[in-house]
């Protein structure tokens, strides 16, 4: 099975992270882990391209790289940090 870990933390050694790292450790899954904080992902727009475009998005960041990850995994994982007891 492959997984496709997304992490929202901005800090390497967060819990968030750790958390992330250890399930990877102990599923025997193929684990990829992708780390937000380091892409350049840009807001959409609502330009509507997209839709005119056969789905293909026109801004042009590091959401591209991601497109095919997406398509290619089996299972999903997004963690994200919780501060004051709400996602940022």
């Amino acid at each position: 099975m492959k997984v496709l870990a997304i992490c929202g933390s901005f800090r390497k050694e967060s819990n968030t992270n750790k958390l992330v790292k250890k399930i990877a450790e102990y599923s025997g899954c193929d684990f990829e882990l992708v780390y937000l904080s380091e892409l350049e992902i840009k807001p959409c727009t609502g330009c509507s391209e997209c839709i005119m475009n056969e789905g293909e998005c026109v801004i042009d960041d590091d959401m591209q790289s991601l497109y095919p990850k997406l398509i290619e995994a089996d299972a999903l994982l997004i963690a994200s940090p919780i501060y004051w007891f709400t996602v940022r």
